[in-house]
């Protein structure tokens, strides 16, 4: 975790993209190396150019990646494509979707596209395939709308195939590139991409929530997704309601998830095994704890930066602290909270992990999206924990590049037996769990074992227990 202390952001101003157009055909190797150059060029201009080494020959652009589809030896795909179109009527697009199911049951296929309405349906029916479908939000965001491609990988790199479609001026201008070397700036513009995107699992949960009448939110019946899925003409299928239902669960009920515990009961593992398994389903996830916060306000007040905070910080050695009360420790849940609402506005499920003597007070900073959040508390053994504890000592990383310094901090940093012994030696977490505003929310979690097995287990259940309510109304 990098929590930066001071910074200096550069800026610099893009160069003005444009398209190139190569309308020859390449027939020598020097004519290969200058395009592959241009190519390259217009890549760094944040464009992909139509370059083409040859006219496809085929009458159209989707016979030939229709034929491309059902060569032997293709096990991996990753297409571009802003304009998807739907299979419903299509029986060319069909035989195309039928062809990529069966790459996709060897290496894989990843589908690109917009958020507009033929593509999503389009996407839906792939996913029904368990073709894995991403979604970014416009054209302005693929930066190139009027071009499509499709990348052909064979286990041969040098067999690698792009069969890209120019659409511009009311005119489709097909063409092909082979080879390894000549395809990897398509390659890289999809990376690119793709890591930007949204599942369309997550955006397909959104429209559904957003499109249901007031008061029908929570438990979410499948029939009901169903049938405000197939209002909007995306017509989900067995599989692809399936795959998203989870998103669905978690965006309408769980949209925050409270790790919380004693110091040494493994909440910073059992955060990160269980964005692991949501990041499994394709739940896009946001991890946070409050050390790095009370970590910056203890450095204001030692550096005197911010005289408010007082002497109530003490610094021991291995770069960690102490505090003289938990409400110095207020401050930290603030920012946290500040943070942890940002985070719901782009992540599905926000983690957030803490550890505090009275939690119900340490909560009450979270009563505004107490509604969306559930709380795993931790339970641990008095003396696991202790020995836990004893073997945590990763002392912060400081880094100085420039004006800017850099301090890293460990999810294993030193607690000091003192904050132990007089701080964390309890909290109030029966009183927490009799509690009227949580105690419907609270998922115990018995932490008794180190290992993958268990806490795996647990995640599980948790999982379960957020989806279970909407798969059986």
């Amino acid at each position: 975790m990098h929590f930066p202390i001071c910074s200096a952001v550069l800026g610099a101003e893009s160069l003005a993209s444009q398209w190139i157009t190569i309308a020859s055909s390449v027939v020598s190797g020097v004519l290969v190396a200058i395009v592959i150059a241009a190519c390259r060029m217009a890549w760094h201009r944040r464009r992909v150019p139509s370059v083409l080494s040859r006219q496809v020959k085929r009458r159209s652009y989707m016979s030939a990646v229709r034929k491309q589809s059902v060569l032997p030896g293709v096990c991996r795909l990753d297409v571009y494509a802003p304009g998807l179109q739907p299979a419903r009527e299509d029986s060319a697009i069909a035989q195309i979707q039928d062809a990529w199911a069966e790459i996709n049951r060897l290496d894989g296929v990843r589908v690109l596209t917009l958020d507009v309405e033929k593509s999503l349906q389009a996407g839906v029916e792939l996913l029904d395939r368990d073709i894995e479908v991403r979604v970014l939000p416009n054209a302005r965001a693929l930066g190139s709308d009027g071009q499509t491609y499709h990348l052909f990988e064979t286990a041969m790199p040098d067999e690698a195939v792009a069969i890209i479609n120019d659409h511009s001026g009311g005119a489709d201008r097909p063409g092909r590139i082979t080879g390894g070397t000549a395809t990897e700036l398509y390659r890289e513009c999809f990376r690119s991409h793709w890591d930007q995107a949204r599942p369309i699992e997550s955006v397909v949960s959104e429209r559904i929530l957003r499109s249901l009448p007031p008061g029908c939110h929570g438990r979410v019946p499948v029939s009901r997704a169903i049938q405000q899925a197939d209002r909007s003409g995306l017509r989900l299928g067995l599989r692809s309601m399936d795959l998203i239902l989870p998103h669905l669960a978690f965006q309408d009920s769980c949209k925050v998830v409270f790790v919380l515990g004693l110091p040494g009961a493994g909440k910073s593992y059992i955060r990160a095994r269980l964005v692991e398994r949501l990041s499994s389903m394709r739940i896009e996830c946001k991890s946070l704890s409050d050390y790095p916060y009370a970590y910056l306000d203890m450095l204001r007040a030692l550096l005197r930066i911010n005289t408010a905070a007082g002497n109530g910080f003490r610094a021991v050695d291995g770069g960690a602290f102490t505090v003289a009360s938990e409400r110095i420790l207020a401050s930290a849940l603030r920012a946290l909270h500040g943070d942890v609402k940002e985070a719901m506005q782009s992540a599905e499920v926000t983690v957030v992990e803490f550890a505090r003597a009275d939690l119900i007070t340490a909560l009450q900073e979270f009563d505004d999206i107490r509604s969306r959040s559930r709380v795993i508390y931790v339970n641990t053994p008095s003396d696991l924990r202790q020995a836990r504890l004893a073997r945590r000592a990763v002392p912060p990383q400081v880094q100085v590049c420039g004006n800017a310094v850099t301090v890293s901090l460990s999810d294993n940093h030193l607690l000091p037996s003192i904050a132990e012994r007089t701080l964390y030696a309890s909290d109030n977490s029966h009183d927490l769990k009799a509690s009227a505003n949580w105690r419907n929310l609270i998922c115990d979690f018995d932490n008794e074992l180190d290992g993958n097995a268990t806490v795996d287990k647990k995640a599980d259940e948790f999982v379960e227990s957020i989806i279970s309510p909407y798969r059986h109304n």
